[in-house]
């Protein structure tokens, strides 16, 4: 029983915990990203937004996911599978919010890039 419980929180920790660094890597590149693109090809930017202010993000979760992963490799060699898991669906989630074009994104965009709109 005690083995079971560590195991749910080892995949739900990780699937809380990583909702937000995967969230940081997908969302610049596969929605931020795109939707720049329109609006450029639109006309409907003011000013160029610079490519590290959409790249930056990404490439700074990136690199902490990788040492916190190296981190769950070396002390919680046990978890793994379920530590793992709960990153793939972290993901999934992520990316099922785009696929359904959840209204908090573009509102999330519009707070982050609105001094690039017209």
């Amino acid at each position: 029983m005690i083995n079971l419980l560590k195991i749910f929180c080892a995949f739900s920790g990780a699937f809380i915990l990583g909702v937000f660094p995967i969230s940081n890597i997908i969302l610049p590149i596969f929605y931020t990203f795109p939707r720049i693109r329109a609006y450029k090809i639109a006309g409907s930017l003011e000013k160029e937004i610079p490519l590290i202010k959409i790249f930056w993000p990404p490439l700074f979760w990136s690199i902490i996911l990788f040492f916190v992963l190296r981190f769950v490799d070396s002390y919680f060699q046990n978890y793994l599978l379920e530590i793992y898991l709960g990153l793939v669906f972290a993901s999934i989630k992520i990316i099922n919010s785009i696929i359904k074009k959840e209204p908090s994104l573009y509102e999330d965009f519009l707070n982050s890039y609105k001094q690039y709109l017209k």
